[in-house]
């Protein structure tokens, strides 16, 4: 494979990857973003690290910018993401505070005395 080639395959994979992701996003689960984030990665590392010159890469300018143009939709539901965990943890936190306020508050030791004759 020529290093033109190589590229293209790249931006493709990398185009394709966004672009299913996005499809899905709305119902994407906090794993699912993670999962396209490491495999992205390797993508964008692979696109990093290859050897070819800045003229050409130039043909593909146009195509990196509209996967970029995807991340402010990812960041989006990154943030509905990490609300809903917090709000979660909210009611977590909220729901062992009133547990707490009824379970026994007295020593366990203590003894009651029954003055019914």
């Amino acid at each position: 494979m020529n290093r033109m080639q190589s590229l293209d395959k790249i931006a493709r994979e990398l185009g394709a990857l966004t672009e299913s992701f996005v499809a899905r996003l709305p119902e994407a689960t906090a794993e699912d973003v993670e999962a396209f984030i490491a495999d992205r990665q390797q993508w964008v590392e692979a696109w990093v690290q290859h050897p070819a010159t800045t003229e050409e890469r130039r043909p593909y300018r146009l195509s990196m910018e509209r996967i970029l143009q995807y991340d402010r939709i990812i960041q989006a539901r990154c943030e509905e993401l990490r609300q809903e965990a917090q709000s979660g943890m909210n009611k977590v936190a909220a729901s062992r505070i009133q547990r707490n306020g009824y379970e026994m508050s007295y020593a366990m030791d203590s003894a009651f005395v029954d003055k019914r004759k």
